[in-house]
């Protein structure tokens, strides 16, 4: 580690180095800020994927709701018919 004068002093004044250039503390900040811009697309992806599913399931449910109130509409048709044979 170099020796720094403080200026108009003759004590000597050691820098404080945490050990890594602030080059490589940025590279390690942008490092972890891709990683952390990948997870966000990912999680961007998976929910878009779960939207799609989710309207998916609700058209499929909404068409056999349709079903059953056609089935319902055709029982209840059924019903109020006399029965064949019947005068």
């Amino acid at each position: 580690m170099p020796t720094v004068w403080a200026t108009g002093s003759q004590t000597p004044v050691k820098s404080v180095s945490s050990g890594r250039g602030p080059g490589k503390a940025l590279g390690q900040v942008r490092q972890q800020q891709l990683k952390n811009q990948a997870k966000v697309k990912r999680l961007k992806h998976d929910v878009a994927t779960q939207q799609s599913d989710s309207a998916e399931a609700g058209r499929r449910l909404q068409q056999q709701d349709d079903a059953i109130a056609e089935l319902r509409r055709q029982l209840q048709k059924f019903k109020a018919e006399p029965p064949a044979g019947q005068h």
